[in-house]
């Protein structure tokens, strides 16, 4: 009996992992374009971005107050904010999110599903060639320093 909730369980992560990707595909703007839309909104920096529950969750800084937000992944409408914890800003050198996703998007891996900012690097996750990968990005130039199947 635990065998098989455990199955069903997993099943139903990775179908919505999937289902999720689905959505991103074939209705929602590229990540790179909701990132630049609230950039220039004065969200920024933005440190961590994550596609759940058919809205993107994204902690970004307000005039230097840590700030969690929901965007509509098809309108860029801000559905809802809240303060949130503190997050390590990305050093002055470091491109933004929206620079970042961009170069990620225009060497094929559509859609971004999630972007952690951590240590001077990106940690990314994508789809490519039907596969979701595993990217670990530099902060400073956007340059891709690893891909791998991501489990």
């Amino acid at each position: 009996m635990r065998a098989v909730l455990l199955l069903g369980s997993l099943v139903s992560v990775v179908a919505g992992t999937v289902v999720g990707a689905d959505v991103l595909q074939s209705q929602a703007s590229p990540l790179s374009q909701v990132l630049s839309k609230l950039e220039q909104q004065g969200l920024a920096p933005i440190v961590e971005v994550d596609f759940d529950d058919g809205v993107w969750e994204i902690e970004t800084f307000r005039k230097n107050k840590p700030l969690e937000v929901h965007v509509n992944p098809q309108t860029l409408a801000i559905l809802s904010e809240h303060p949130d914890t503190h997050h390590r800003k990305p050093s002055i050198n470091a491109l933004t999110a929206s620079q970042i996703a961009r170069q990620i998007e225009q060497t094929g891996y559509q859609p971004i599903l999630e972007m952690d900012y951590e240590h001077g690097q990106w940690k990314v996750e994508a789809l490519h060639a039907g596969s979701e990968r595993a990217l670990t990005v530099e902060a400073a130039t956007g340059k891709i320093l690893s891909d791998r199947a991501d489990d």
